[in-house]
């Protein structure tokens, strides 16, 4: 009878072991699944990173563009005002002319009388 509940005892703590061991597998499977969300969640993080410093560079560069368009911008104002000073220089010239023709006709005018 002695030998009966030892055998019985044996097999006990068999399953027990057996029991034991496919915990320690799934724990074991547990593990491996996180560490590998844990490379994927890391790699995610790693392209989210480069998308942000891909952007960021792009917006240095659309502000430099911004920058240089607003310089092209004062210069043709400048080389407009500039212009436009000219052409009132000339108008000037031009009416000072005129009046230099209206006066020579005049004395022309006058001498032949």
């Amino acid at each position: 009878m002695e030998l009966v509940f030892g055998t019985m005892e044996l097999v006990f703590g068999t399953m027990e072991l057996v029991f034991g061991t496919m915990e320690l597998v799934f724990g074991t499977m547990e593990l491996v699944f996180g560490t590998m969300e844990l490379v994927f969640g890391t790699m995610e993080l790693v392209f989210g990173t480069m998308e942000l410093v891909f952007g960021t560079m792009e917006l240095v560069f659309g502000t430099m563009e911004l920058v240089f368009g607003t310089m092209e911008l004062v210069f043709g104002t400048m080389e407009l005002v500039f212009g436009t000073m000219e052409l009132g220089f000339g108008t000037i010239e031009l009416v000072f002319g005129t009046m230099e023709l209206v006066f020579g006709t005049m004395e022309l005018g006058f001498g032949t009388m």
